[in-house]
């Protein structure tokens, strides 16, 4: 898979990683780390921080509610 940024620039670069939200294609010079508290979650991954990648238009979205957005991906501390 490439990255879609870059195709859509007209270039090729292979991707690293996907959005966590949206799904798109990213590599490394596109990706943002999101880190959260720990989450309360059941398993291997226990009460560890969690880290979830975002392209740069869901990262820097305008009043993106992150603690609700990373509860729903299962990365982020709950109420």
């Amino acid at each position: 898979m490439n990255c879609y940024l870059e195709a859509k620039a007209g270039t090729e670069r292979e991707a690293v990683a996907v959005c966590a939200v949206c799904g798109m294609g990213l590599c490394m010079d596109h990706l943002t780390e999101i880190d959260n508290p720990p989450a309360a979650s059941v398993g291997l991954m226990g009460d560890r921080p969690h880290m979830a990648i975002l392209c740069p238009r869901c990262a820097h979205q305008p009043g993106t509610p992150w603690p609700e957005v990373l509860t729903r991906l299962g990365v982020g501390g709950g109420p």
